[in-house]
């Protein structure tokens, strides 16, 4: 992580994934909530174990975008700072 070359490499392969698995995370939000609000439509469907997993979605569903947004802005940041340093 020394290498300023390798550190950068390394940054935005990371960035890559994270932006990747925030697009899915926003594909799944969707349906994330249609089951949520199909099992509090049905109040005679046993969905403790779909109500789990709505959630878990959601949850890092939530946070990955977040993730990602901050990283988004956080490369805006350098650049700008990059850009006055040279």
């Amino acid at each position: 992580m020394s290498d300023p070359a390798f550190r950068e490499e390394y940054q935005s392969a990371l960035e890559d994934v994270v932006m990747d698995a925030a697009k899915q995370a926003k594909q799944s939000l969707s349906p994330a909530l249609s089951t949520l609000r199909e099992i509090t439509e049905d109040r005679g469907e046993d969905a403790q174990a779909r109500i789990g997993a709505a959630r878990a979605i959601l949850t890092s569903g939530l946070k990955l975008i977040e993730t990602a947004d901050i990283l988004a802005r956080l490369k805006e940041l350098e650049d700008v700072i990059g850009g006055r340093d040279g």
